[in-house]
């Protein structure tokens, strides 16, 4: 359901400063409302916002994040390649 926000509310509900919103309203970076001399924007435009700046993991991060629950982290590896080298 839509919600129109101040600016205050929509910044508070991105964790930004208002002066943020009013130069992305300003630039015309986002989608607002004119209510007289009132400036409002639409909860969705925060949905929006927040669904753009979405970064999915990548694969090799989600490989990594397996082998960490298998009990090799990394820096594991990394430890044991480096003592196997100087071993020899």
């Amino acid at each position: 359901m839509q919600q129109l926000l101040t600016i205050w509310q929509f910044s508070e509900r991105l964790g930004i400063k208002p002066s943020t919103t009013r130069s992305w309203i300003r630039k015309r970076k986002i989608e607002f409302i004119r209510v007289g001399r009132c400036v409002r924007v639409s909860s969705l435009e925060a949905d929006r916002l927040i669904q753009e700046g979405r970064v999915l993991p990548t694969q090799q991060a989600v490989s990594n994040e397996k082998k960490a629950a298998d009990g090799q982290s990394a820096a594991d590896r990394e430890v044991r390649r480096a003592n196997a080298t100087t071993h020899i």
